[in-house]
């Protein structure tokens, strides 16, 4: 399963796509006061409400408008959850 993450300057729209197949999609506004923490447990929260875990995402594809700051706040997360990325900037 892969989580797709598009930051944008008023949200960050993810996502779940598995088999290609789109299982779920949802808003989360964009804040630059959050923490890398904040953003952690906010995906965590919105998985858990998916009955999705952490374990069956295997990748994350992520796009972004935003500066480096953000996208740094955003790796960190997926650090945090142990999900690999792979970044195209």
């Amino acid at each position: 399963m892969i989580l797709a993450l598009d930051i944008g300057n008023t949200n960050v729209v993810l996502g779940c796509i598995a088999d290609g197949k789109i299982l779920f999609t949802e808003r989360m506004a964009t804040d630059s006061g959050k923490t890398e923490l904040d953003y952690a447990i906010s995906l965590k929260m919105v998985l858990e409400l998916r009955e999705i875990k952490v374990s069956e995402i295997t990748g994350a594809i992520i796009g972004a408008v935003l500066g480096a700051w953000f996208l740094t706040q955003i790796d960190s997360v997926l650090v945090l959850l142990r999900i690999p990325a792979w970044w195209n900037d």
